[in-house]
């Protein structure tokens, strides 16, 4: 200041949080949350007063989306953009011009993100200028192909895009062609991107608009034609306070062809500035260090290239940094159907050392140990609900144990109906905008062919579509004519297909002609018509709960989506009667006490031990009892069981 003040107030926000009436005039705040906070000041002299400039100041790190760092070569999705821990990410992780999200994933993001049945987390409405960030795992130094899935419903090519590595551009000008429809997507490969190994941030900048952009494929191709430079800073490091100073190691820094480095260290952050001695040398000594996080980096470079490597420094009261660990799928929304493969995974680091291992706990017991991130393991599970956690361990011994996530895995076997109700089928163009048409509850009686139809999904993986005599046929099938007839070849329901469900996508595929859900005109390359060809598979996105599906199937040009409850006459949900059980487990409005002996009488407690429901029927409706653990009694004229039973 260029005047001695007599008094400086300091603001956060709208909140006034220290005041100086002699020199210094600085504020030193408590630790701050992760978040973004502006500051400013109110300078007084005598009578006299005037407002600072404003300042931001950015507390937390920007971290991978969901904690799960992309691996490369492998793959990853656009609309997995990374994260920053305070919040919003807008101009932290990405840029996007609209403040609010046009699309329907990760609402809480301006990015415009979709989530595509057939393309998963993509990219949408884009504007020139804007850009995405994604941390990866970069394994191998070399050459990598990118393969890039898109749409571009414009007549010629639009959407140039260019690729950055770490603040570098790597590749440019990347132009994609009209696929004619903005629900079609096609694919462009960009050959010989240059990738350096080592956690990086890719960044995608789009330099024009017109291009819906979806996942994103690095295959290896070759080596490097020319050897680049490595940054290693030496690793995080922990030191007591009180501690004079710390040492900061380049030395495992790697150089390009050139065969030099030029080491320059900085101060990102911290709860001090540091005095920096050799700030240009392969070995750095920082100074005065106080308690608290302190984010160094080393950039190297010779005459034409340079790299960068961020480490933290800890300073507190000694002891190893635990190690945090998370589980990232699945989540309480993901459906998981019961004997078919899918994937758990956890997120794992250790900031001031390594992971040596992730054990995976699945309903109580050690089911898998992985050593190498990304940390994963396939299972498959019976009708229920399930827990899982993992528990890290880093190289000093250290162990965290995540918090534990519960789902629910269901059953898919079974027999289907059309939910006799209006809005069972929809269509449009998109899951979340299906405004195109749906059914009313008068078209439930005018098709009521079409609503008894049974769609049979067998345990052994079988699938067929059981008609009857009757089936509603659309004109495309029936001379132009759309009524209740006798079902038409191939749609006739005479073959017998096999379902699964997808373990990379998570669709559920129907494989056999002729075989469908809801409707036989929606295929995933389009509504039939008459002298169409009829593939011999369909993929839906579907949702499950113990009563319901949801079935959607994107075919193009828009849409279809189907809701179906279990009904029909045949029953191909096999229960287990080899022992007592309640089925289903978790379950809603009604359960059923399975066992081949009478039923004398069943009595519901809660956890507490109270008696909530007496019955002495096999069937009890427990719509009115509230969410939670019960446990069920069951009484024959043999033997008394207690079971174990969750209200959904």
């Amino acid at each position: 200041l260029s005047i001695t003040p007599d008094s400086v107030q300091w603001y956060m926000g709208s909140n006034r949080i220290r005041t100086n009436v002699s020199a210094p005039f600085a504020l030193s705040t408590t630790a701050l949350n992760a978040g973004k906070y502006i500051f400013y000041a109110r300078v007084f002299k005598g009578q006299n007063q005037i407002i600072s400039n404003l300042t931001e100041i950015i507390v937390g790190e920007q971290i991978a989306y969901n904690k799960s760092i992309a691996t490369i070569p492998g793959s990853f999705q656009s609309g997995h953009f990374d994260e920053f821990e305070g919040g919003n990410g807008q101009s932290i992780a990405y840029i996007d011009f609209s403040t609010k999200n046009l699309g329907n994933f990760r609402t809480n993001e301006s990015v415009d993100a979709s989530s595509n049945a057939q393309e998963g987390a993509i990219l949408t409405y884009i504007d020139a200028g804007e850009w995405t960030e994604y941390t990866a795992n970069i394994t191998k130094d070399g050459l990598y192909d990118c393969t890039l899935r898109y749409a571009n419903g414009n007549l010629g090519a639009a959407g140039k895009l260019s690729i950055w590595l770490n603040n570098q551009r790597i590749a440019n000008d990347i132009a994609f062609p009209s696929t004619q429809k903005w629900e079609t997507f096609g694919s462009i490969t960009v050959k010989n991107i240059p990738l350096v190994r080592g956690k990086r941030v890719i960044r995608l900048q789009f330099d024009d608009a017109g291009v819906n952009l979806g996942k994103l494929q690095f295959v290896w191709s070759s080596n490097l034609s020319k050897a680049l430079p490595v940054a290693n800073a030496g690793g995080n490091i922990s030191c007591v306070i009180g501690t004079d100073s710390f040492i900061c190691d380049g030395s495992k820094s790697s150089y390009g062809h050139l065969g030099y480095l030029n080491y320059q260290w900085k101060q990102i952050y911290g709860p001090s500035k540091l005095i920096i001695e050799r700030e240009n040398g392969q070995q750095v000594t920082f100074k005065q260090p106080k308690e608290g996080v302190y984010k160094i980096r080393l950039i190297v470079s010779d005459s034409l290239y340079n790299d960068e490597n961020d480490i933290f420094i800890f300073v507190r009261d000694g002891g190893n940094q635990l190690p945090e660990v998370s589980i990232t799928s699945p989540i309480a929304t993901n459906t998981t159907i019961e004997n078919q493969p899918f994937q758990i995974t956890a997120s794992a680091d250790d900031l001031d050392g390594s992971i040596k291992s992730v054990t995976f706990w699945l309903d109580g017991d050690s089911v898998a140990i992985d050593t190498v991130a990304p940390y994963a393991f396939s299972s498959k599970l019976p009708e229920g609900k399930h827990q899982v956690y993992a528990v890290a361990t880093d190289n000093n011994k250290g162990r965290q144990q995540s918090s534990t996530a519960t789902f629910n895995t269901f059953s898919l076997a079974g027999n289907w109906i059309l939910e006799p109700v209006a809005n069972a089928m929809a269509v449009g163009p998109s899951p979340s905008s299906l405004n195109w048409w749906s059914n009313s509850s008068a078209d439930v009686s005018l098709r009521s062919c079409l609503f008894d139809d049974v769609y049979q999904i067998s345990k052994n993986g079988e699938f067929k579509n059981a008609l009857g005599t009757q089936t509603w046929l659309e004109g495309w099938q029936n001379a132009g004519k759309d009524l209740c007839g006798v079902p038409v070849s191939p749609h006739d329901g005479t073959s017998i297909g096999k379902w699964y469900i997808d373990s990379i996508t998570g669709l559920l595929v129907i494989d056999g002609k002729g075989n469908y859900l809801g409707l036989p005109k929606a295929t995933n390359n389009g509504e039939l018509s008459s002298g169409s060809t009829v593939p011999n598979q369909r993929n839906y996105q579907i949702s499950l709960t113990a009563t319901r599906l949801t079935a959607g199937i994107n075919y193009g040009a828009g849409y279809w989506q189907f809701q179906f409850i279990r009904g029909g006459a045949v029953n191909t949900h096999v229960m287990p009667t080899e022992r007592m059980l309640i089925y289903p487990n978790p379950a809603s409005s009604q359960i059923e006490v399975v066992t081949k002996e009478a039923i004398v009488g069943v009595k519901i407690f809660n956890e507490l031990g109270s008696l909530v429901l007496l019955g002495t029927s096999s069937t009890l409706n427990v719509s009115n009892l509230t969410a939670g653990l019960y446990f069920v009694e069951v009484t024959t004229n043999t033997q008394k069981q207690v079971l174990r039973w969750i209200k959904q």
